[in-house]
């Protein structure tokens, strides 16, 4: 066995991860892809000096992580300003063309997903750190966790040399977030059962599930968002591999080369590199309505 046979199955794994998280068009069988997965764990296992670590095996190290590193942004994260009338955008819009010098100016509109920002930072398109936006200058190194969320590719699709950055939202879909309150409502009555019984009594197993419940914690999440938030700063990423934490891409920062033209432009090669992005709603001019487009998203 070769580093080339081992890349050839970690092309055809991570293939089918994006075909499945990203594209939502399966290419294989659950059956199949989990042959795949054990066949290259294994390989690894005997060959240490084959591990690479974009390989699909390296998404969870069940390293728990007992603080997050602050690191600062190379390039500030803002946040987004809240306007609450068609009068607050008119006044935007009005306020961008007096800047611009009335000029005509494309303008672009995607659904806000209700999450949490996050950087990914690749070096020679590989996935090297995963960064909160914290207050905007520093976040906190939250990689481990960033690497079990299964549309975020721990490869580029394309190869770009030196950094690159890419930022987007980090989310759980409204429906897992139910079932983690559920699960959270299940798992608090479990635990006021294991903690009533006598210590002296309890089985080995009890004694891992009351270990584990007290890690993981039973209170419920208050709303997506903060389910989202917990789930990805958790110290051990085997949790947060439990969740379904998903990402939507919407900036791409090449800091060492001259900035894309157009935000649809940046769109279009996120989802090249295989990324999942938003529906964008673009327009030649805020003032021409009628030649609106809505191009594909992933």
């Amino acid at each position: 066995m070769n580093s080339k046979d081992v890349n050839n199955l970690i092309e055809k794994l991570t293939a089918a991860e994006h075909a499945y998280y990203v594209l939502n068009k399966p290419i294989m069988s659950d059956g199949e892809y989990d042959k795949l997965f054990n066949e290259l764990k294994k390989i690894e296992l005997e060959n240490p000096d084959l591990v690479f670590a974009y390989s699909p095996t390296q998404r969870v190290t069940g390293t728990p992580d007992n603080v997050f590193e602050q690191i600062t942004h190379k390039q500030r994260m803002y946040s987004l300003d809240n306007s609450e009338s068609i009068q607050d955008i008119t006044k935007w819009i009005e306020k961008i063309e007096k800047l611009t010098d009335n000029k005509i100016f494309p303008l672009t509109v995607e659904p806000k997903i209700d999450g949490l920002a996050i950087s990914l930072i690749y070096k020679d398109g590989l996935l090297v750190k995963g960064l909160t936006r914290g207050d905007g200058f520093v976040g906190e190194d939250v990689t481990h966790n960033i690497k079990t969320i299964m549309n975020i590719p721990l490869k580029l699709k394309q190869n770009i040399e030196g950094e690159v950055e890419v930022r987007g939202e980090i989310f759980m879909p409204t429906e897992s977030f139910e079932q983690l309150n559920n699960q959270k409502i299940n798992d608090q009555k479990k635990l006021n059962h294991l903690s009533q019984l006598d210590k002296k009594e309890m089985t080995a197993e009890q004694v891992k599930e009351l270990r584990e419940l007290r890690n993981e914690g039973t209170s419920e999440f208050i709303n997506a968002r903060n389910a989202a938030a917990g789930s990805l700063r958790q110290k051990d990423s085997n949790i947060t591999a439990k969740r379904d934490l998903r990402l939507l891409a919407y900036q791409l920062i090449e800091h060492d080369r001259q900035a894309i033209d157009s935000y649809s432009d940046q769109i279009a090669l996120l989802k090249d590199l295989g990324f999942s992005t938003c529906l964008l709603y673009t327009s030649p001019s805020p003032r021409d309505r009628t030649r609106s487009r809505m191009p594909s998203s992933a």
